[in-house]
C-alpha cells in the first residue's frame, strides 16, 4: 500500500492524493482521496488493518441466523428478541441467502419498492392499507444490526454504502390537558392499575419498566425507584405521592420487607402484559384516547414547560440521546402557539 500525489496528465492535482491496496482476494484497487497528506495516510492505515486479515468467511445471512439468535438472547431484552425474529420473517426471504458482499443498493431499493406494494396485512391476510416508512426504516435498521454483528465477528466487511432511509416525518404527540388525564386515572377504577398509569404520568416510566417493577427495586422511605431501561441502563425515579398512597395497602398486606413483583396478574401469576380493555374503556368515558406511553409523552411536555430544562428530562425519561428528547421542546412550542391563539380570542371578545 502507498500514498503517492495524484496527477492527470502527468500533472499533480493539489490536495488530491492516489491511495493503492489490495482487498480481501487480493486484487489491487486504486483509491483516489482528497483532503490533506494527513487523512489520506490514516485512510491508508485503515485499509492496511481492514485487508491485512486474510479472506473472509462471507456466509449468507441464512447461514448465520442461529448464531445470531443465540448472541440476541444473551444481549438483548426478550421483547426486543420478539420483535426482530418478527422482522426477520420479511427479511430472510430478500437478503436470506446473500453474503454481505453481494448486497446491492439495487437490492435494498427492490426491497424497498416490494414492502411499499405488499401494504400492511392482518394475521387473515387481509390487506389493512399502506405501510409507513417507519415500519420499513425499522426493518432495513435490524438489516443493518445483522451486518454490523457480522463485521464485529469477523464473517465480512462493511457494506461500502450506507443503507437507504425512507423519509418520515415524525408526528408530534397531542398531550391531553392535566384534567382528562386526572379523569382518565380517576376512571380505571382499580387502586393499583391507577398506580400503574400514575408511575407513567408522575415519574417518566416505560409501560414495560412499571410493569415489571419490583418492590425491592422501591426504596419506600427515601420514595426513590431503581429502574433498568434500555440497553440495561439503569438510572432513578421518584415515586410520586399519589402512588405512594395508592401502594401503601398492598405494600402492608405484603409484609415489612416485601418482595417480587408490584403489579402482578392474578390469572397469570406474572405483571400484566396488557390493559387495552379497561384503557380503551377509561378514554371513552373521559372522551381522550390515551396510551400508556401517551402519559409518558405528558410527563415530560409538563415537566418541561414546567422547569424548561431538557437536560433533567432526558435525565428522567433515561434516554441515551438528547436528540430523543428535542421532540418535547417542539411539544412546548405547540402548546405555546395554542396559548397565544387562546389569548388573541380572548382579546377580540373584550373589544
Amino acid at each position: 500500500m502507498a500514498v503517492r500525489p495524484y496527477k492527470r496528465g502527468g500533472v499533480e492535482i493539489p490536495g488530491k492524493w492516489q491511495i493503492d491496496y489490495y482487498d480481501s482476494e487480493r486484487k489491487r484497487q486504486r483509491l483516489v482521496f482528497s483532503g490533506p497528506r494527513a487523512a489520506a495516510e490514516l485512510l491508508e492505515q485503515d485499509l492496511r488493518r481492514r485487508y491485512s486479515r486474510g479472506p473472509l468467511k462471507n456466509p449468507t445471512i441464512n447461514q448465520i441466523l442461529p448464531e445470531y439468535l443465540t448472541w440476541l438472547r444473551n444481549h438483548r431484552a426478550p421483547r426486543t428478541v420478539a420483535d426482530i425474529e418478527l422482522v426477520l420473517k420479511k427479511l430472510q426471504p430478500h437478503f436470506g441467502h446473500y453474503p454481505v458482499n453481494r448486497i446491492s443498493r439495487q437490492l435494498l431499493e427492490d426491497y424497498i419498492t416490494k414492502r411499499k406494494a405488499a401494504g400492511r396485512v392482518a394475521s387473515n391476510g387481509r390487506r389493512l392499507g399502506e405501510l409507513k416508512p417507519g415500519s420499513i426504516n425499522k426493518e432495513l435498521t435490524y438489516l443493518s444490526g445483522i451486518i454490523s454483528w457480522m463485521v464485529n465477528q469477523d464473517y465480512c466487511y462493511p457494506l461500502p454504502f450506507k443503507i437507504p432511509k425512507l423519509k418520515t416525518r415524525r408526528p408530534l404527540p397531542q398531550i391531553p390537558t392535566p384534567a382528562e388525564i386526572e379523569r382518565f386515572i380517576s376512571a380505571l377504577g382499580d387502586p393499583r392499575k391507577q398506580a400503574l398509569a400514575g408511575l407513567l404520568y408522575d415519574s417518566g416510566l416505560r409501560w414495560s419498566e412499571a410493569a415489571n417493577l419490583r418492590w425491592e427495586d422501591v426504596n419506600w422511605e427515601n420514595g426513590v425507584i431503581l429502574i433498568t431501561g434500555k440497553g440495561g441502563r439503569q438510572r432513578t425515579a421518584f415515586l410520586s405521592r399519589r402512588c405512594r398512597g395508592l401502594l401503601a395497602p398492598y405494600r402492608e398486606a405484603a409484609g415489612c420487607r416485601p418482595t417480587g413483583w408490584i403489579f402482578i396478574n392474578e390469572k397469570t401469576g406474572r405483571p400484566w402484559g396488557s390493559l387495552k380493555l379497561l384503557w380503551a374503556r377509561a378514554s371513552r368515558d373521559v372522551g381522550v384516547k390515551i396510551t400508556p406511553h401517551l402519559l409518558r409523552h405528558a410527563f415530560a411536555t409538563f415537566t418541561l414547560e414546567a422547569t424548561g430544562d431538557l437536560r433533567a428530562v432526558q435525565t428522567e425519561l433515561g434516554h441515551a440521546a438528547i436528540g430523543t428528547t428535542e421532540i418535547y421542546t417542539h411539544v412546548s412550542q405547540v402548546r405555546r402557539r395554542e396559548i397565544t391563539h387562546q389569548r388573541e380570542e380572548y382579546l377580540k371578545k373584550q373589544a
